[in-house]
């Protein structure tokens, strides 16, 4: 173990080291040739693609030195693939699991056992229980909501293959203490959620997926793949959401032309709703969502198909198609979203910091009014798939890995 991780360090020195920025030859592999380490998919020695930005920094934003010095300690372990982490009153965290455990973790980093009421997951799926939010006002009342994979009522099962699910947006109570889940209420059902974000004291945002041979759903206003929407927390719809009361438009759609939403997340200065979604072969994205925009997938892109075929003849931009505030080639399979703003790394206030999942490492984008200025690769030396970033309420990072020995880091100032 030692060995590998001190050649996945000096591997991440070389893709830093070599990062091109705006203005350098564009060759889509630069500083990726090394391969069969963990850290980097072979795939990646070899991929030519490398489309043209609309905008300085657009892309390949400059590598930047180091500006805090941090140390990274395990907080927690026995983890089985976390997906979600949310902080809990009084201290302690609860976390979701891929395969349908909800833990809940002291402040001294003891797992408990399961939460009992978690409803079960259908088999053979892979991402099922997917995140995990507490109600605002989850101090009195105890309320959280998660979102999970659940056996679709309108489809039968076929012998020999995996049941077919549903979204489905789950309000519920946890106990006194702490072991289990009552009153639970399905305030939501339909697409494949990934992520959610409470907003305010009842506005509910959540995404959903036009992956996987289903890309026309992103541009359906009537469908829900490939969505950023918004409900409140009892599962009506908000009036002022852009399309409510459109005939032949889903009334919680806020955004759509997206692919596969796995970051969301509010920006603490100004409010302003941000993602990050995986693109195909390439073109991973960050965004800042408006209400009704169309962020374009499938008509542009800055990927291509896994098969390398062309997405609408490599068609980056159009009238009326929103573009990204900052993209990747190749992809790092961008898995969660955060905006730092506590007070133990004060040069990182209003930076964005994205977990990836084919690269293995954190990433710190460092943001000034809303455009990517430059970015620091975190974690490469430990080689582990980064599913989850949080900022806690220390001010430190708590960093889930998504691993079958999973474990919960927390990044701290070094001394």
């Amino acid at each position: 173990m030692i060995v590998r991780r001190a050649f996945c360090a000096v591997l991440a020195l070389g893709i830093a080291a070599v990062q091109p920025s705006f203005a350098a030859a564009p060759a889509a592999t630069a500083g990726f040739r090394a391969t069969g380490t963990g850290c980097v998919p072979p795939q990646y020695g070899a991929d030519p693609y490398a489309p043209k930005p609309a905008f300085r920094n657009q892309t390949r934003a400059p590598m930047v030195r180091r500006d805090s010095a941090y140390a990274v300690r395990t907080f927690a372990t026995g983890l089985a693939h976390p997906r979600s982490l949310v902080f809990l009153p009084g201290g302690g965290m609860l976390v979701a699991e891929r395969g349908g455990r909800m833990l809940t973790i002291d402040r001294d980093g003891r797992v408990s056992a399961p939460i009992a009421g978690v409803p079960p997951i259908p088999a053979g799926r892979g991402p099922s229980l997917t995140d995990v939010v507490l109600d605002p006002a989850f101090a009195a009342n105890r309320t959280l909501y998660f979102s999970y994979f659940a056996p679709d009522p309108s489809r039968a099962a076929q012998p020999g293959r995996p049941p077919v699910s549903v979204g489905r947006i789950v309000k519920a109570r946890l106990s006194a203490a702490g072991d289990r889940l009552e009153d639970l209420k399905t305030i939501y059902e339909g697409g494949t959620v990934r992520r959610l974000l409470i907003v305010g004291k009842d506005q509910l945002f959540f995404t959903t997926v036009s992956a996987d041979g289903k890309a026309a759903q992103a541009q359906a206003l009537d469908q829900d793949g490939g969505k950023v929407l918004r409900i409140r927390t009892d599962g009506s719809i908000p009036k002022d959401n852009p399309f409510a009361g459109r005939q032949g438009a889903l009334g919680a759609a806020y955004s759509y032309g997206h692919r596969d939403v796995d970051g969301l997340a509010l920006h603490p200065g100004d409010g302003s709703i941000w993602t990050v979604e995986h693109g195909p072969r390439g073109g991973d994205e960050l965004n800042r969502i408006r209400p009704g925009r169309n962020y374009g997938f499938p008509i542009i892109s800055y990927g291509r198909e896994y098969s390398d075929d062309k997405i609408n003849g490599d068609l980056t931009a159009k009238a009326g198609l929103e573009q990204p505030a900052y993209f990747w080639t190749p992809d790092i399979a961008p898995s969660d979203l955060m905006f730092y703003s506590g007070r133990l790394f004060p040069q990182w206030k209003g930076d964005a910091f994205v977990g990836g999942l084919v690269f293995k490492r954190l990433i710190r984008l460092v943001m000034k009014n809303g455009r990517v200025v430059g970015q620091e690769a975190m974690l490469t030396d430990r080689c582990e798939r980064i599913r989850a970033v949080r900022q806690g309420p220390d001010g430190a990072l708590y960093v889930l890995t998504d691993e079958d020995a999973a474990v919960v880091l927390r990044i701290t100032p070094k001394g």
